[in-house]
């Protein structure tokens, strides 16, 4: 974490107290001019940025122009033209096209300038759109067609991995340079916490744990009321009291005043808010009365009346039910066809440990708690869900286990008649898992915002699960990994979840 002189505040504050109107003239222009050589950094180091993946992405055009007219590739690439044609306006045409692309894609952001994968992710994102648009724009309204052939499709689709690598390696060098201590403490906002409670603790322990992280905490502050609902860690320095705030802002070290317990009344929350404008700081709030999909908070306007409240999760957006839909039913269906031999020989296997149904099914919520018959390939003895109710996930090494369940249940072959849910549609492909109705009525009462699952299917497999979150486990942190399922769903990242299945596999038994 960047140092921070908490002694040089009070030393500033006794100079101010006891100077003259010039010398009191003289610290606020210095603290104003720090400030603003912070800024000026890092919209120089945004400027860097934007600069060098241009720079990278020329090259990248330059090595695809090698790679498809002058290397002993061209042969094999696609048919060669007799002489290349100057390729130098399709390059300078196709930089400019991609800086636009970036720029309105969010790439360049103070929040994302040293998160090297979330970068990464924007700039091959704007690349596969430059790539369309770059073929549409040069293939219908030709730069020179009187003069210039048809441009290389063999060129255009190299230029894709070429200034993919190039840009990849540019913004690894530059992710290293951001990294070093002495420039990540001009890049990182610089945070003092008011407060500090369970959610404090939580930023707490992301931001130590991330060289890559935009934010430091520097410091902190009682509430209102003068105490901490928990203790501040070692590394956090306390800065004083509650009504300090304003001289401990005075050092323009400060970028952000983040209040963390809502001790203050309304009218002390307006007062907080001003002081932070009036020392050109930002302000902001941990919603703690809004627990729950927090990417879902949205500012409205009622009549003219500002309203902060959750608004859509994405699944809630018809478009995403549909394509989610669409990839359930052609998952679920290649999976059921798949699985047929699978569920016949394990069939066998099991009658052979345990003659009996084979197959079994329970009564499950699904999504806005409507009930649903769920099937599984039996793992237990017969008659093992008549003690169902005594627990909510099965213990490791459960007498009730057949040695063949313990297998299947390890590797989740158990599941696969659940591709017959999914295609059904009381299931997904992904979602969180569903509970038994029993448990579920149960665990609605005890476990803050557990219904909020709800809002979407459950699936055959999930984010919990992927992290080791399944069987006898802590639900508290099952339902938060669900709850950032429900709020932060992409359909990458349901591939994403669906591909690790079959690699992580804690706890499953």
């Amino acid at each position: 974490m960047p140092e921070f002189d908490a002694s040089s505040i009070s030393a500033r504050l006794k100079v101010k107290a006891s100077s003259s109107g010039t010398a009191q003239l003289s610290f606020i222009i210095q603290k104003t001019n720090e400030q603003g050589r912070r800024r000026s950094m890092q919209d120089l180091a945004i400027f860097i940025s934007m600069f060098g993946d241009l720079l990278a992405f020329g090259f990248g055009m330059l090595g695809a122009y090698y790679i498809r007219f002058h290397s002993p590739l061209v042969e094999k690439l696609a048919y060669r033209f007799e002489s290349p044609p100057s390729y130098l306006k399709y390059m300078l045409f196709g930089i400019f096209l991609y800086g636009i692309i970036s720029i309105l894609g969010g790439t360049y952001h103070y929040d994302t300038m040293m998160r090297l994968r979330r970068i990464q992710w924007k700039l091959f994102r704007s690349l596969f759109l430059w790539l369309g648009l770059f073929l549409l724009l040069t293939m219908s309204l030709k730069l020179n067609p009187e003069i210039d052939p048809v441009l290389s499709l063999a060129y255009i689709w190299l230029c894709v991995p070429c200034c993919g690598l190039a840009l990849m390696l540019w913004r690894w060098i530059l992710h290293m340079i951001h990294s070093t201590e002495l420039i990540a403490m001009v890049l990182r906002q610089r945070i003092l916490v008011l407060g500090w409670n369970q959610e404090a603790i939580r930023l707490a322990k992301a931001v130590s744990g991330d060289l890559g992280n935009p934010f430091a905490i520097i410091g902190c502050l009682p509430a209102a009321n003068g105490t901490y609902s928990s203790p501040p860690p070692a590394w956090v320095e306390k800065l004083g009291n509650y009504d300090q705030l304003e001289q401990v802002m005075e050092n323009g070290k400060i970028d952000i005043v983040l209040v963390a317990e809502l001790e203050p009344q309304m009218h002390d929350m307006i007062k907080l808010s001003k002081m932070c404008e009036r020392h050109m700081v930002q302000f902001k709030i941990i919603p703690t009365f809004f627990q729950i999909l927090l990417t879902a908070l949205v500012l409205e306007n009622v009549s003219g009346v500002p309203v902060l409240g959750v608004e859509h999760i994405p699944l809630a957006r018809t478009g995403n039910r549909i394509l989610k839909r669409a990839v359930d039913i052609i998952g679920g269906g290649v999976g059921l066809a798949l699985s047929i031999p699978i569920i016949l020989l394990f069939g066998i296997l099991i009658y052979r440990e345990s003659p009996g149904n084979v197959l079994f099914s329970q009564i499950r919520r699904g999504r806005h708690g409507q009930l649903f018959k769920m099937f599984k390939l039996r793992s237990m003895n017969l008659g093992a869900h008549k003690t169902d109710n005594l627990s909510q996930s099965t213990f490791r090494n459960d007498p009730r286990l057949l040695k063949i369940g313990k297998f299947m249940r390890r590797h989740n072959i158990d599941e696969v008649p659940q591709f017959w849910n999914v295609l059904k549609g009381d299931m997904s492909l992904v979602g969180p898992r569903p509970e038994r109705f029993v448990h579920a009525s149960q665990l609605e009462h005890s476990i803050p915002y557990y219904n909020a699952r709800l809002n979407i299917k459950p699936g055959l497999t999930g984010w919990a699960q992927i992290h080791g979150f399944r069987g006898d486990t802590d639900l508290n942190e099952r339902i938060r990994y669900d709850l950032y399922y429900v709020e932060n769903w992409t359909l990458w990242l349901d591939f994403y979840i669906m591909a690790m299945t079959f690699f992580r596999n804690k706890n499953a038994y």
